[in-house]
């Protein structure tokens, strides 16, 4: 008849595989970490599979890009002792049938039915070579110093026994085991100059070690090493010996430029004139027994050339106006009052003008001020009318200011004493029968 045909489409019938029962399992244990090479069997062990399924069961041992090396029966028979430095995976093989799972295969090649556990790493590493170091025992001390005082300070007996190395080196540490030294003996070291603190001392014995020098830490060391038993060292300031067994017995007022053979003793409480005292005195203290230095604190109305009231011994220069004075007085065992303070003595005494007491007081005194002055000063008559005379003259009874160059003004007396060189002065006013005198000083 009259027909075509189109091209052909090829159907295959093929027999239906079985179905495939494989499930995987899970691995438990590890990882593991073996030195190689020693002679010594590298096994795993307490391996634990759970769940999976399968006709049959295999371990297999692949390196890291999954080419197998063993196929076991049990992890355990594998000993990597033998194996080489390297990196292997542990697995669990579950199958009805498989190909391609034997040693030279790869895992990404297997065919059939079958499942792959999870993988346990092993690593294979170089043994490192055997160490022979023992730890010593040192005896001796422990020590105590005191430092700072320019004698040395130097560790000596110390016996060291047992241990064993290659090597051996003393180390100095402090107590957080910072390394301050690495003497080759312990004798070296002198702790003199290593200030007030606590070391340590240590003996280590090693074949090889890293980390053993100044400023490392004993906690930070590596390699075939072991230490001793350790030293105690204290470093403890000296004690200065205390030369202090002296005491304040009296004080005394010399003339500041007298060799102290003439001189007023002072008693708490005295009372004293102006007039007992020539113009520059000082203040000294008689002490008995041993002892290096001697403060005064000086206060109330005295009037002193130096520019503190606390000064060392002997060394003040003053001039006494009238008023009440308090001295504290303090011995020590070393200079410039450091050191153990000995003894303390305080006294208070008045100075009075005892020159205002002439002709009748009540009704005739005289007041100088400012004082002190350095350009003006103003003479107040206390009592009524003018002074007969009036005149000033300085330390040495001469007359540096005549009644002519005084000038009186309602009871008070002005006169200009800018030209006058720094010192005590005195006023000496004259009315009738009655001798006045006052003082004041430029400075």
């Amino acid at each position: 008849g009259c027909f075509e045909l189109s091209n052909s489409i090829r159907i295959e019938r093929n027999e239906c595989a079985p179905a495939c029962g494989a499930k995987a399992a899970h691995i438990s244990g590890g990882p593991y970490s073996f030195c190689v090479g020693d002679g010594a069997e590298d096994r795993v062990g307490n391996i634990d599979v759970s769940g999976g399924a399968g006709y049959h069961a295999l371990w297999l041992v692949t390196d890291e890009h999954l080419n197998i090396l063993g196929t076991p029966a049990w992890a355990s028979d594998v000993d990597f002792d033998g194996a080489g430095v390297g990196t292997c995976l542990l697995w669990y093989l579950t199958f009805d049938h498989v190909e391609g799972a034997a040693v030279g295969s790869n895992i990404n090649y297997f065919t059939g039915c079958f499942e792959l556990s999870n993988s346990i790493r092993i690593e294979r590493n170089e043994c490192a070579p055997a160490c022979g170091a023992k730890a010593a025992h040192i005896s001796g001390g422990p020590y105590s110093f005191c430092v700072g005082d320019g004698a040395e300070d130097r560790v000596g007996n110390i016996d060291v026994r047992g241990g064993s190395g290659a090597h051996a080196l003393w180390l100095v540490t402090d107590e957080q085991l910072n390394i301050l030294g690495t003497p080759a003996w312990a004798s070296d070291v002198d702790f003199d100059g290593a200030g007030v603190g606590t070391c340590l001392l240590w003996y280590l014995t090693f074949d090889h070690v890293e980390g053993a020098a100044v400023g490392s830490n004993v906690n930070f060391f590596t390699g075939c090493f072991e230490l001793s038993n350790s030293i105690r060292i204290e470093r403890n300031e000296c004690q200065k010996p205390t030369n202090c067994d002296g005491d304040i017995r009296a004080f005394r007022i010399i003339p500041y430029n007298g060799d102290g053979s003439e001189y007023t003793k002072v008693r708490n409480g005295d009372t004293f004139c102006s007039s007992d005292f020539p113009a520059d005195v000082r203040i000294t203290a008689r002490v008995a027994g041993s002892h290096e230095s001697l403060l005064f604190d000086i206060s109330g109305a005295v009037h002193s050339k130096n520019s503190e009231n606390h000064l060392p011994y002997d060394s003040r220069q003053f001039w006494l106006n009238p008023g009440k004075y308090t001295i504290n007085a303090k011995l020590f065992s070393e200079n410039n009052g450091r050191g153990t303070q000995c003894d303390e003595h305080t006294i208070t005494f008045t100075i009075r003008d005892c020159r205002h007491r002439l002709g009748n007081e009540d009704n005739y005194a005289i007041n100088v001020y400012p004082n002190p002055a350095s350009n003006q000063i103003e003479i107040k008559l206390l009592g009524d009318g003018e002074a007969d005379n009036v005149s000033v003259y300085n330390v040495s009874g001469q007359i540096v200011l005549e009644q002519n160059s005084i000038n009186y003004d309602g009871n008070v007396y002005k006169a200009n004493v800018s030209h006058l060189k720094e010192g005590l002065y005195f006023v000496k006013t004259i009315k009738g029968d009655s001798v006045q005198t006052g003082q004041f000083l430029i400075k």
